[in-house]
């Protein structure tokens, strides 16, 4: 077997000189998320029509073929070398992709000791912070709790996800509380009159079915600095920023070029009351964001939208599960699992590496 090559490709130049090398990895990974997907950094770069973007990625190749790849930011320090796993506006989840043969704990030694050597970028600590990495993702397989090198916190922060079975059976394990409460929501909707739902795929459509959900969310609490909950300090509906309005636009444009996107959208009495907005590249498929519109009384168009996006993917039988991407209360009815966020710091087997890895277990007795 050849040796495995690091290498480093730089800002939105070297994204687009990877950019069909790295489509040609997300093949060898099953269980890909789109956060492991080009068009996801690509959209970050949109964010800004102006910004000198510091993004780098390293890419690890065995045989000249593109096994992983590590989006990442390098910080400035004066004695110690630090570079994090990507993480900034719109960047608010990301994760390495490796593909599924190679071994991932030897893919990272790998990144870890071209960055001893001081090739570029050369690290003496390397963070995974902020919110973290879901423990399900490639880059907590690389940085594994028990490596003495890696010092490891579970996050307040958890993912819930449903799994979708054959929908019937999905509906029976639901409280007999929630389920007449689903019916009544569906019937109430009825009443309003023209009641659909509407599942938009095709890449022609996406733009316009964006255009929907947008004005929704910007009608809804989202939109209005008086009504900002569920943790959110001030208004975070995505047409109120030009920066976010910029990244969503081109990841719907971008993922729906690879058949990536579903907006469902709810409508009764001749509107939008509902819409949601998924990004599914294999067997999970990702709620991103949701809309509602408020004051529909006895009527909770999110729960409705799941509900249909469940039966849905239980009559395909393609997406074995949806992630919901957050742990709000209402998504509890659905009696989903929970995933913990983990954020690292993992230390380069490097001098300065070693002593960070001492003032760390100083300070916190690990």
């Amino acid at each position: 077997m050849s040796a495995l090559v690091v290498q480093q490709s730089s800002g939105l130049r070297g994204l687009r000189h990877l950019f069909d090398d790295w489509l040609e990895l997300l093949n060898c990974i099953e269980d890909r998320a789109f956060n492991q997907h080009p068009a996801w950094y690509l959209a970050y770069f949109q964010r800004s029509a102006n910004a000198v973007d510091p993004l780098d990625f390293i890419t690890v190749r065995r045989g000249g073929e593109l096994v992983a790849v590590f989006p990442v930011f390098a910080q400035a320090g004066r004695w110690i070398r630090r570079s994090a796993l990507a993480r900034d506006q719109g960047l608010h989840t990301s994760d390495c992709a490796i593909a599924d043969q190679e071994d991932k704990r030897t893919v990272w030694r790998a990144v870890c000791n071209a960055a001893r050597r001081g090739r570029k970028p050369g690290w003496d600590v390397f963070y995974v912070a902020d919110t973290g990495v879901l423990e399900t993702s490639h880059m907590a397989r690389c940085l594994h709790p028990a490596d003495a090198a890696t010092f490891s916190q579970v996050k307040p922060y958890r993912c819930m996800v449903i799994d979708v079975l054959p929908y019937n059976e999905s509906i029976a394990g639901l409280t007999s509380k929630f389920r007449n409460n689903l019916k009544r929501s569906k019937r109430r909707l009825r009443e309003m009159g023209n009641f659909d739902l509407q599942w938009i795929t095709r890449a022609e459509q996406i733009d316009a079915a964006f255009d929907e959900f947008l004005q929704l969310e910007m009608s809804g609490w989202k939109g209005d600095p008086g009504a900002a909950k569920d943790g959110y300090p001030e208004p975070s509906a995505i047409a109120l920023q030009d920066w976010k309005l910029r990244f969503y636009r081109r990841v719907m444009r971008e993922f729906a070029n690879h058949g990536g996107v579903e907006i469902v959208l709810l409508q009764a009495a001749g509107r939008t009351v509902g819409a949601q907005v998924y990004l599914s590249l294999n067997r999970s498929s990702y709620m991103l964001k949701t809309a509602m519109e408020g004051g529909l009384k006895g009527v909770a168009p999110g729960h409705v939208m799941i509900d249909a996006a469940l039966a849905r993917y239980a009559e395909q039988g393609r997406v074995r599960e949806i992630n919901l991407m957050s742990d709000y209360s209402w998504h509890e009815p659905w009696n989903p699992r929970t995933l913990n966020y983990i954020s690292f710091n993992h230390y380069n087997r490097s001098l300065a590496g070693f002593l960070s890895a001492r003032r760390r277990a100083l300070l916190t007795g690990i």
